[in-house]
């Protein structure tokens, strides 16, 4: 099963195609599934090419540089395309905020998709998803994915809110990051949203 298919239930691309179009800001669905898990996305794009857009979303050590809720991120493994991702992270809603620890098993389909699966399970009792990436000549489709099930107790509009802001402040940052990369000397555009495994192994 593909990446999409898994980690997209209906119900999320009715709330998607209510929330999203094509030049307006990034814009987190939210789609609550069983057991407690949500199932998040996220379609942007970049006026970027396809190799920096790439670039960025595996330039795995350097996150925490470019993304503020990242405050640790190395490379524990790597083999090819498939490397062993230590992360941690800090996120706030309101009045409630925490730290959380994964341990990602993370595969790379080079300038196509990143998929990654959470092995340490002690924050989260699910944590899987990926980027989706598809050329569209001189832009970028972005697509962010994301299956999360917490292992602590938080009220269901806590969770949800924050979720929601957490993913769009990153996604922001990332395609921030994009764009920096794009135009060193240029401003922050408002339309859409990496060193390979090879590079992070060699740091």
């Amino acid at each position: 099963m593909t990446l999409s298919r898994r980690l997209h239930p209906p119900l999320l691309s009715l709330l998607l195609g209510l929330a999203f179009g094509g030049g307006d800001p990034i814009v987190v669905s939210i789609a609550r599934g069983e057991k407690g898990a949500f199932f998040l996305q996220s379609d942007f794009r970049v006026d970027a090419d396809l190799k920096t857009t790439w670039d960025v979303l595996t330039d795995f050590e350097r996150i925490p540089t470019f993304v503020s809720s990242i405050s640790r991120s190395k490379v524990r493994m790597v083999d090819r395309n498939h490397l062993l991702l230590d992360q941690e992270a800090r996120w706030r809603v309101l009045f409630v905020g925490g730290h959380s620890h994964v341990l990602l098993d993370t595969r790379l389909k080079p300038m196509r998709e990143i998929s990654f699966t959470d092995l340490k399970k002690s924050d989260f009792s699910c944590y899987e998803g990926g980027w989706l990436l598809e050329d569209e000549s001189q832009r970028v489709h972005v697509r962010y994915l994301l299956k999360v099930r917490l292992n602590f107790a938080l009220l269901h509009a806590v969770a949800t809110g924050m979720l929601r802001e957490t993913a769009a402040r990153f996604l922001n940052e990332v395609r921030d990051e994009i764009d920096r990369r794009t135009r060193p000397a240029g401003g922050r555009i408002e339309s859409v949203a990496g060193e390979d495994a090879t590079t992070a192994r060699a740091r």
